[in-house]
């Protein structure tokens, strides 16, 4: 094979084309060599010889300065370990562990699925790892994880599959003084429970502890409804809301052995009229299902 020095003149680069050419149609095949001086690059120009259209430097690296702006083309090229161009493999894009900080107003990672599958998942598969599948995490004034439901499911769910596990299926802790959880109906014509717990166990379905406050405060803007309604089977009754000045405690005992069951509410620096002690009350029409 013979080498070719490489002088950036119009007359060799027109050699050079001319040669290429030929040696396609040759029945001797060979490469087609170009040697540039030390310090320059192979270029190819425009018709004009006003813009670059392909540059290989002498270091090895390839620039293609109109592909920037050039139209946009639905497959990505990729390079394999020796330099070989193509289409990208499925698995090909990110390189792992990967890791960038970009200064930019638009989302930085934003993908749509227009099919049936998942948008995305992150999965942990060592039973020993403590880190999180997914992770949100704001300096800012934004929420740390947000989710949206445009259609007919859940903005979020969470769930545990084994069994055996003690651990909560969601966990929310908090260090400042804001609420520990928040929830908002914003429709006036909605009917449905704020919270709802469905214990199929014989743990308490709802459990409040409170080292210095209310450990469940109900206050209702209704006439005929209940600040905390406490529904049994063959039992109805109701606690009117005590006033935001009280410290109301309601206490449910249930007797197994002599099928007797009492609802008692006391209610100390209240100024309400309601009878310190309502027993065995038949269901009273001003009460609602929870």
């Amino acid at each position: 094979m013979k080498s070719v020095n490489f002088r950036e003149s119009a007359l060799t680069i027109a050699i050079a084309a001319a040669t290429a050419a030929l040696g396609t149609a040759s029945a001797f095949a060979a490469d087609v060599i170009v040697t540039p001086s030390a310090g320059s690059s192979f270029v190819v120009k425009n018709s004009a010889g006003s813009a670059d259209r392909l540059r290989v430097n002498e270091s090895g690296a390839v620039a293609l300065p109109a592909v920037p702006g050039a139209a946009a083309q639905s497959i990505a090229l990729c390079a394999d370990v020796v330099g070989v161009l193509g289409p990208c493999a499925a698995n090909a894009g990110f390189s792992l562990p990967y890791s960038a900080t970009v200064n930019n107003a638009a989302t930085l990672f934003d993908v749509t699925q227009s099919g049936t599958g998942g948008a995305l998942k992150g999965m942990i598969s060592n039973a020993a790892n403590t880190g999180a599948a997914v992770r949100g995490e704001t300096n800012g004034t934004g929420y740390g994880v947000f989710g949206q439901a445009t259609g007919s499911g859940s903005a979020a769910f969470f769930q545990i599959s084994n069994p055996p596990s003690t651990s909560s299926a969601m966990n929310v802790t908090t260090n400042a003084i804001g609420s520990g959880v928040t929830v908002q109906l914003t429709n006036a014509s909605n009917g449905a429970r704020g919270v709802d717990v469905n214990q199929s166990g014989v743990g308490p379905g709802v459990f409040a502890v409170s080292a210095g406050g209310n450990a469940v405060w109900g206050i209702t803007s209704a006439m005929s409804a209940a600040g905390v309604n406490a529904n049994m089977p063959e039992f109805h009754t109701c606690v009117p809301a005590a006033p935001r000045t009280s410290n109301a405690t309601t206490k449910l005992n249930t007797d197994k052995t002599s099928e007797r069951r009492s609802l008692e509410a006391r209610i100390a620096n209240s100024t309400d009229t309601v009878p310190a002690t309502v027993a065995n009350a038949p269901p009273s029409s001003s009460c609602h299902s929870p």
